[in-house]
């Protein structure tokens, strides 16, 4: 077979044209590092094998170089796939032949001149493997770039587009072309396999052409980005990089030369000036929202450590009459009288003991902040740990033991008072007091005056309302207004 009969040169120059579709003489000698005439000895070999075909296009001026491409049998071997069947395909046509050999031209000079610019070429990927698809509402739709490319520059790696246009595409299908990409660009699908969206470069063939695709990207973008819907796709479009330039037919030009035409029309850039402006600006912004997670890392830090002012701003932001619920969920998986201590804890004001510092451990590891700084109680469930359990039991003895002391007083004073009675049973159950009973121990409610003694006749109740009434009125007239009217008074008061 053809395939026995291949040496070493020939398996890599099948394993070129296989990939990179077509490539003419020259680019196998430089991708190869070949004399030109081991080349062509080579080539016209691998024809004679079936394993290629080539063809000179027309040039309008000189000749053009040889271009070569695969046959099925040569795609077979290089895919270790099964011998084809059937006959050969039908050679492609010329336009296509010039379009792929400027694809695999870029490629090229890529390769020679990046350890120059002190560049690494890490990926070059044609249409089918650059290929990459999304929605539009609810229609599916791709962009297919002629080629993608990954750059290693130091610490940077540069991501970019490339599509080639030999002046056959028409203005209508180009400014279709540019809405789709900048569709892709709004809809952020690009964020699965890139950083950030990589630069668009349009290798064209003459000077008005770069004019061209530079003013209708312009206007692509800025009519894309009133009609995005969201804020995060306009600032995509607005940061979209479009590049064109007519050295399509020198791409090592194309590499090193400032030759290249952005949208807004800025002129003289050079590839590296393009490939740089996404990376810094995505670098940036990571920079930037680190900055922001260590600065609100440090907030929460502060905040957390902060024993006293975290249960006051708890306090503050959701303190209800039946208490605080924030923490609701986390403290049910706790018993009742460990509960009850926590729920005291997060609705005492005094000051802190060290007993109450430690407990309040188990509140600071299951709170979470906003970005704005507020706090509120962790979503996912973190069991306590030994060391709280320990605490959370000592800090209810303590309060038992306080609220012992606290009722005992209350009961030499009044040892009467049903509430006292009624707290001195739930205690001897060593049951705390829940925190709205706690309240109103340690100040009972005394009243300011003593009552009208029930005694009274009923014509000293109207005389002292009566003379209420008038000491009110009198006070009314000397500030010039009218008293209001007491409901139930008498309406000669």
């Amino acid at each position: 077979m053809a395939v026995d009969q291949l040496s070493s040169t020939d398996r890599e120059i099948v394993a070129v044209l296989s990939e990179h579709r077509v490539a003419t003489t020259q680019q196998i000698c430089t991708l190869l590092e070949l004399p030109e005439r081991t080349a062509r000895y080579r080539l016209d070999r691998l024809w004679k094998l079936g394993m290629c075909g080539g063809r000179q296009p027309y040039a309008d001026q000189g000749s053009a170089p040889y271009h070569w491409w695969p046959s099925r049998l040569a795609d077979a071997f290089h895919r270790a796939a099964e011998l084809p069947r059937g006959g050969e395909r039908e050679d492609p046509q010329e336009q296509f032949l010039r379009h792929s050999a400027a694809i695999s031209g870029l490629y090229v000079a890529l390769v020679r001149l990046a350890p120059s610019l002190g560049w690494e070429l890490l990926a070059f990927s044609r249409e089918v493997e650059a290929r990459e698809e999304f929605q539009i509402g609810e229609r599916q739709a791709a962009i297919v770039p002629d080629a993608f490319v990954l750059i290693r520059d130091g610490e940077a790696e540069y991501h970019a587009m490339v599509e080639i246009d030999r002046g056959t595409m028409s203005i209508p299908r180009l400014s279709k072309k540019l809405s789709l990409y900048l569709a892709w660009a709004a809809s952020g699908v690009w964020q699965e396999r890139h950083p950030y969206v990589p630069a668009l470069l349009v290798l064209t063939t003459t000077p008005r052409r770069v004019e061209q695709v530079a003013a209708k990207a312009e206007e692509r973008c800025r009519t894309e980005a009133r009609t995005t819907p969201t804020q995060t796709g306009f600032t995509h479009i607005q940061g979209f990089v479009v590049a064109a330039t007519d050295a399509v037919e020198h791409p090592e030009a194309a590499v090193a030369d400032p030759v290249w035409t952005s949208r807004g029309r800025v002129e003289g850039l050079r590839l590296a000036d393009l490939l740089r402006e996404p990376w810094d600006r995505w670098r940036a912004e990571v920079t930037e929202r680190r900055a922001d997670v260590e600065r609100a890392h440090q907030r929460r830090k502060d905040i957390l450590a902060d024993d006293e002012g975290l249960r006051r701003t708890v306090q503050a932001l959701n303190r209800r009459w039946y208490g605080i619920d924030t923490y609701s969920e986390p403290l049910q998986d706790l018993d009742a009288g460990d509960r009850d201590a926590l729920e005291l804890l997060l609705n005492e004001t005094d000051p802190m003991s060290d007993l109450e510092r430690l407990a309040w451990r188990f509140f600071a590891r299951r709170t979470v902040l906003d970005p704005m700084g507020t706090p509120s109680a962790a979503s996912e469930k973190t069991p306590a740990s030994t060391v709280e359990r320990e605490a959370i039991s000592s800090l209810r003895a303590a309060y038992l033991a306080r609220q012992r002391e606290t009722v005992a007083s209350l009961h030499a004073r009044y040892p009467f008072l049903p509430w006292v009675l009624r707290a001195i049973r739930e205690l001897d159950a060593h049951e705390l007091l829940h925190h709205r009973t706690w309240w109103v121990y340690p100040s009972p409610v005394v009243p300011r005056r003593a009552p009208v003694p029930w005694a009274c006749s009923g014509r000293s109740r109207r005389l002292s309302s009566s003379s209420d009434c008038r000491s009110r009125r009198s006070r009314s007239q000397s500030l010039g207004r009218r008293p209001p009217r007491r409901a139930g008074s008498s309406p000669r008061c």
